[in-house]
Order: structure tokens, then C-alpha cells, then sequence
């Protein structure tokens, strides 16, 4: 199935989870940010020194719900419904997307921005903000987009809503902006990771289906013990490793993808999103912090500013791109100690 090779797995999950004892162990120092006033434009939040990069916010009256960065580096966000594009530069909201229905997710990949509709998934040309093709595809969280062996853009169907139709795994061409596979679900399912390690669905309340990505259906099903957590998650499959997200139990669970099983470890944290950045570091939150796991060392800040719970995550070439209760916010990577 093109998977990575067990040794790849095992030193990857073994980084992560090494350095997951770090941040329980209470090595992970971080500076609170200080509160600015009612900024006009792009502002400065805080920084922890003078040689750190500063921490800048985004200057929006709504939360930010979602977050995904193009492949050319423009930033897109879903705030109050609506689908815009923020210049990573200078930090303004340049254009907004026209659509008449409500959006609740996006992501970013295969040269297209792909945007959560209702009943339909829209690709929207990162370079002009236009709608270029609509898709019969309810779903209601963020698609992924994977090249290789699970080549294609990936989105489940449906997690709470069950008005949206049955549960379902989709499998888009995006040379074509045509449906390629429906693979149905034994249950509902909230959540999608595509990589080398191959396709990964994380269902509310358990267990976690691995599809084979060559044969368009389900190869196997991971327990998890107690069950996952009915709040929706995320999956990242990033290299030879799979995370899973728990929020409601305030777990990440690793998967060991050579054997269809939950691999020994894990790490606390409470959000919704897990991602990872050119580096290879992955990043999560939990309430109001964010955190960065490496080969190095771990990494970490609290976000005061943000008002609230962390609600998204993105990661890009220079920085972090949160969104939260108080808007959205750049950190750039220099800035996590």
C-alpha cells in the first residue's frame, strides 16, 4: 500500500512521543503575551524578548474557525460563515469569496483552495478567489488533498449532521474536479488524514478505519480503548506516522499503521487540529496554547490574546497561522522558544 517502513514509523513516533514526556514533564516554558488595544489593522500582540519575532494578530471582529495555507503561501480563513484570504505580508484580508451559502471548513492542496458548503465541496482558485468548480459532496469538515499511492483530495461525510446524507469517504480527481470513489462508512465519521502511510478516518466515538487507498474500501478498523470522543477531531498523516486528536478526552493517539493498531504512547492535548510544518515538527493546542514537537526539543507559547479556546491551526513556511474566539493569529516559528 506504499506505506512507510515499520523502522521509519517507530523512529518518528518515538521522537514525538519522547518529546511528548518533555511537555508533560513540565519542561515547557512559555511567556504570556501582553494585551494590546483595539487595534485598526494588522498589530503586534506581545513578544517574550527583544530578539524574538513579534506575535502579530489580524484584525477581525469574528472568530476564525478554520485555517489553511496555499500552496502559494496566501492564507484563508472561515470566519462568521464566510470564506477570505488574508495577505501573509501584510496581514489585511485582501477578497472575499462570493458564495451564497454558509462555509464551515477548508483546506489547502493540488493547486486549489477546497471549502466545506452544505451538500457541496468548492475548489476555489487560490490566485483569483473564484469559485471554479462545485461538487455534490456534503461534508461538513475539512477535506485533505495527498499525492502518491492516495492520490487525490479526500472528505467524509458526516459526522453530526446526519441531514447531510449517509456516512461516506469521497475520493475527488483534481485534475478532473470529478468524483472518482464513494466508499460507504459503517458509521459516522468526522474526520480524514492522506499520506504515505495511507488513508485514515476518524469515526466519533471509535473506532479509527484505515482505507486502502488502491482498492477504494476498507482494509481495517482500530480500537481505541473507551472510545473517541463525540467533538469532532482531525487526522494527520504526515510521513510513515498517524495522529489522531481526541478532544474530548484530551488525547492525540498514534497509530501504528504496519499493524493496525494504537502504538504505545500518545500525548495530552485538547484540541481539535494536529498539524506539521516543513521541518517535520508537529504542532497542537490545547485551550490557549500552542505546542510544537520535534527532534530537538519541544516548543511552545500561551496566546492570551486569543479570548478563548484555540479553534484552528495551519502551519506555514515561516510561521503559524492560529485561529481562535479573538481572530487570527501569525506566530512566527522564531517566536516559540
Amino acid at each position: 500500500m506504499g506505506r512507510a517502513s515499520r523502522t521509519t514509523l517507530v523512529t518518528t513516533v518515538g521522537v514525538v512521543v519522547s518529546l511528548a514526556g518533555l511537555l508533560l514533564a513540565g519542561r515547557l516554558t512559555g511567556g504570556a503575551l501582553q494585551r494590546p488595544g483595539d487595534p485598526a489593522t494588522a498589530v503586534t500582540v506581545g513578544r517574550t524578548s527583544p530578539q524574538l519575532p513579534l506575535v502579530r494578530k489580524v484584525a477581525l471582529s469574528h472568530p476564525v474557525d478554520g485555517v489553511a495555507v496555499a500552496d502559494d503561501g496566501g492564507v484563508w480563513i472561515v470566519h462568521h460563515g464566510r470564506l477570505s484570504r488574508v495577505d501573509p505580508r501584510t496581514l489585511w484580508i485582501d477578497t472575499f469569496v462570493d458564495e451564497r451559502r454558509q462555509v464551515t471548513a477548508v483546506a489547502a492542496g493540488a493547486g486549489a483552495v477546497w471549502a466545506s458548503a452544505g451538500k457541496e465541496l468548492l475548489r476555489v482558485d487560490p490566485r483569483t478567489a473564484e469559485v471554479v468548480a462545485r461538487l455534490a459532496v456534503p461534508t461538513g469538515t475539512a477535506p485533505v488533498a495527498a499525492s502518491g499511492v492516495a492520490a487525490g483530495v479526500w472528505a467524509v461525510c458526516c459526522g453530526a449532521d446526519r441531514t447531510l446524507g449517509r456516512p461516506r469517504l469521497t475520493r475527488i480527481d483534481p485534475a478532473g474536479n470529478r468524483v472518482v470513489a464513494s466508499i460507504p462508512l459503517p458509521g459516522p465519521a468526522d474526520a480524514v488524514g492522506a499520506g504515505l502511510a495511507g488513508v485514515w478516518v476518524r469515526s466519533p466515538g471509535g473506532p479509527i478505519w484505515e482505507v486502502d487507498p488502491t482498492r477504494n474500501r476498507l482494509a481495517a478498523a482500530v480500537e481505541v480503548p473507551g472510545g473517541l470522543g463525540a467533538t469532532a477531531g482531525s487526522v494527520l498523516v504526515a510521513g510513515g506516522m498517524v495522529l489522531v486528536t481526541d478532544p474530548d478526552n484530551g488525547a492525540v493517539h498514534v497509530v501504528d499503521a504496519d499493524h493496525d493498531r494504537l502504538a504505545e504512547g500518545g500525548f495530552d492535548a485538547a484540541g481539535q487540529d494536529v498539524v506539521t510544518d516543513e521541518r517535520g515538527i508537529v504542532w497542537v493546542h490545547s485551550d490557549q496554547r500552542v505546542v510544537g514537537l520535534g527532534p530537538d526539543h519541544s516548543r511552545g507559547r500561551t496566546l492570551d490574546e486569543a479570548a478563548g479556546a484555540i479553534r484552528a491551526l495551519a502551519a506555514g513556511p515561516d510561521a503559524l497561522w492560529v485561529g481562535a474566539p479573538a481572530g487570527l493569529f501569525r506566530v512566527d516559528f522564531g517566536a516559540l522558544p
